[in-house]
Formats: structure tokens, C-alpha cells, sequence
């Protein structure tokens, strides 16, 4: 055979095959950009598919490694590096023992994987600096004969995060604990004040009513106005002790599931009010068809009589008192409304309405304690509703509540 002929020969087809790839770690240069499509960029041992997988294996954002049977490092890539805390040739050859948390069995868990078929959980890796990484691992034996594929995923910012909302969760139950204790602390020593003063009250004004019977003569004029004024303000502490009692017992009973009847509620409530509040009788009520509720019947009575005294009262002066009531359904919620033709309120103040003895008005002007709305607020949020109110002064007001549907349950 000539020469020029044996040189032919060996650039033909059998010197362009694929010759066996060296190991993932061969430097690999890239192609230029001005090169034809032909000329795609390949290994120097002329392996294009080990190059493609070395670049894939390298631009993961996870860690990937390559561990054999004794569990040392075979191969990794930069991330798995960093996430050890080792240059890449420093780690290769390794225990990944080393780099567990002390906690962690070792021996256990490359059991498991064997055993199993693969490994899936959190892991903690400690760095020779000391720092630790937290890592979600999905593991596979045998991969390659004798070798496992373990991917790390750094979640490490993300326990941190976790961790530090379960400790703000946590301090925050303590404080609704804590608020919740207290609250039931103050409702148990404003009821045993309240009980324990209405007696004493009781005491007080019997007394003046001795006076009154059987000293009158002796007393004289300005002395029995002295012990009428006396006994006037007794009658009116007694009423707001009876509020506050009323107040802490809302919280305090057992809640019935009743079907209420809010239009024939309505109606009753009125009638046994306008005798007390007007007596004249000269109240037109504007009652249109409710929709049945969910609730404690015995304290939704007590809600809307408040609402509706509050209504006549206000509206005392008008010739005659216009009362509507009226009512919707929303969902599973239903939406109740209370109008007046009354003096109204200024907006500005509407955030006092609901407080504790808190009132708008002089008591030389309108009569009362400021705790009825207070009570009616307390009902209703107890059967998991909201309470507003709109007003103008001059013009009126209307005062608005949800309650469960009757199809509804009671889930406060």
C-alpha cells in the first residue's frame, strides 16, 4: 500500500468515531460564535454529549454528587462545593460523613438508601468554618455501578424564614392568651364589684327611704331634697351596676342555637317599649318583612331592645317617631337595619357610640348610662357579627347588624 493511500485511510470514518469519554472533570473549551453550525464545539477526545452534560452538571443551581459505596465524594459540582464549604478538588475523595451534623447517623442513612432505593429529606451540612447549610436531598442508588446521585437543595434561607414566623406565631398566641386571661380576669372582678356594690347601694337607699318615711317632718324641706337627690343617684348607680353585670354575663353564658323570628321579635320589642318611652303612644313603625336568623334568642332580644330603645328615645321629640326596621340576606349572613327620624349624631364621633359609658348626649338631655350600645355591640359580635352606625345631626341615624341566616350554623 502507497503512502498517500495509508494516509487517506486513517481520516476516513473509522478515525471520526467516538472514542470513550474521559471522566466528567476534562476542561471542555467553548465554541466561537463565528464558527459554521457544522463546527459545533466538542470535547478534545471528540465526545459532544459528554460536554453537553458537563455543562448541565455545572450550571445546576442545586448541588449534585456523585458518592460511592463507602460514601466519599466522586464528583461534584461547584454548588455542592460551596454548599460544603470546599474547593471541588479538596472534596472529591471525601467522606460526606465529614460534612454531616453530628446528630445526623451516617452509617443509618446510606443503610436506608440501600435498603429503600433512595433517599428523600432534610439534612443539615456542617462547613469546616463551622456554619451549617440546611438542605432538602433526593438520593439514587445506583446510578453508575457503585455509585449514588445525591441532588442538595439549599433551603437554609427559607428554615430561617419558617422559623422566625413560628416564633413571632407563637409569641403572638401567648399575648392573645395572656389578653384573653386578663379579659376574663377584669369580667370576673367587674361582676363580683358590680354584685357586691348593688348591695351595699340597696343598704344605702333603705336607709333613705327610712329617712324619708319616718323623718320626714324632722328633716324639713331642703333636708328631704337632700335625701331624695341621695337616693336618685342610688337608683342610677344601681342601673349602671345592673348594665356592667349585664355586660360581663354576655361573655359569660352559654350561647342556645335558636331559629329566631326577628320580625315577630321586632314587633313585641316595640310594643312593650313604646308604653315605657311613649307613652302617647305616637310611634309609627315601618316594619318590612325579615329574613329568620341563627342565635341565642335570649340575647338577640336583649341586642334589638336596646337598638330600638335607643331608636325611640332619640326620637322622642318627633311628632310622630318614625322607626324602620328592615332587613337582607347576604350569603349566609343577614343584614339588619334600625332608622330614626330622631336628633342624630355627628359622624365625627361615631367611634364612641359602642364604648363603655360612653354617651353623646348631656344626661339633663336624653336618660341613659351608656352601656346599651356597648351590650348590643358585645351580643352581636358573639354570634359572629359586625355593628355600625350613620347618622347626621338633626336627620336621624340608622344602626345596622349582621346575624347568621337560619340556614347557618353558630360557629362562634
Amino acid at each position: 500500500m502507497k503512502p498517500e493511500e495509508h494516509s487517506i485511510e486513517a481520516r476516513g470514518p473509522a478515525a471520526n468515531a467516538p472514542r470513550p469519554a474521559r471522566d466528567l472533570g476534562e476542561v471542555v473549551p467553548s465554541a466561537s460564535p463565528d464558527a459554521p453550525a457544522a463546527a459545533a464545539p466538542v470535547s478534545p477526545n471528540g465526545d459532544w454529549n459528554v460536554w453537553r452534560l458537563r455543562r448541565i452538571f455545572e450550571s445546576m443551581q442545586d448541588g449534585v454528587v456523585m458518592l460511592d459505596r463507602e460514601g466519599r465524594f466522586a464528583e461534584a459540582n461547584q454548588r455542592a462545593a460551596d454548599l460544603c464549604g470546599l474547593r471541588r478538588d479538596r472534596l472529591i475523595g471525601r467522606p460526606m460523613a465529614e460534612f454531616l451534623d453530628p446528630e445526623t447517623d451516617a452509617a443509618a442513612l446510606c443503610k436506608r438508601l440501600q435498603e429503600n432505593g433512595g433517599f428523600e429529606g432534610a439534612l443539615r451540612l456542617r462547613r469546616p468554618d463551622g456554619a451549617a447549610r440546611e438542605v432538602e436531598t433526593h438520593a439514587t442508588p445506583d446510578i453508575l455501578p457503585g455509585q449514588f446521585l445525591a441532588i442538595l437543595h439549599d433551603v437554609t434561607e427559607r428554615e430561617r424564614l419558617l422559623r422566625e414566623v413560628q416564633a413571632l406565631n407563637d409569641a403572638l398566641q401567648r399575648h392573645v392568651m395572656e389578653m384573653a386571661e386578663t379579659s376574663r380576669d377584669l369580667e370576673a372582678f367587674n361582676y363580683s364589684v358590680s354584685h357586691n356594690l348593688k348591695s351595699l347601694l340597696a343598704v344605702v337607699d333603705g336607709y333613705g327611704q327610712i329617712l324619708e318615711e319616718e323623718y320626714a317632718e324632722n328633716l324639713g324641706a331642703e333636708g328631704r331634697a337632700h335625701v331624695e337627690a341621695i337616693r336618685r343617684s342610688i337608683r342610677r348607680m344601681s342601673e349602671v351596676l345592673n348594665g356592667l353585670l349585664l355586660f360581663a354575663q354576655v361573655r359569660r353564658q352559654e350561647r342556645r342555637r335558636d331559629i329566631i323570628d326577628m320580625g315577630d321579635l321586632a314587633r313585641g320589642v316595640i310594643e312593650e317599649l313604646r308604653a315605657e318611652i311613649r307613652p302617647d303612644g305616637r310611634v309609627e313603625l315601618q316594619l318590612e318583612p325579615l329574613p329568620m336568623a341563627r342565635g341565642d334568642w335570649r340575647l338577640v332580644r336583649q341586642a334589638l331592645a336596646n337598638l330600638l330603645g335607643n331608636a325611640l328615645k332619640f326620637s322622642s321629640a318627633r311628632e310622630p317617631a318614625v322607626i324602620e326596621v328592615t332587613g337582607r340576606t347576604e350569603g349566609d349572613r343577614n343584614v339588619y337595619a334600625i332608622r330614626d327620624n330622631g336628633v342624630g349624631f355627628d359622624m365625627r364621633h361615631v367611634g364612641r357610640l359602642f364604648g363603655v359609658l360612653q354617651r353623646l348626649h348631656r344626661s339633663d338631655e336624653f336618660e341613659g348610662m351608656g352601656l346599651g350600645l356597648a351590650i348590643a355591640r358585645r351580643i352581636i359580635e358573639r354570634h359572629g357579627g359586625r355593628i355600625w352606625a350613620e347618622g347626621r345631626v338633626g336627620e336621624g341615624a340608622v344602626f345596622s347588624f349582621t346575624l347568621p341566616d337560619a340556614g347557618a350554623g353558630l360557629s362562634v
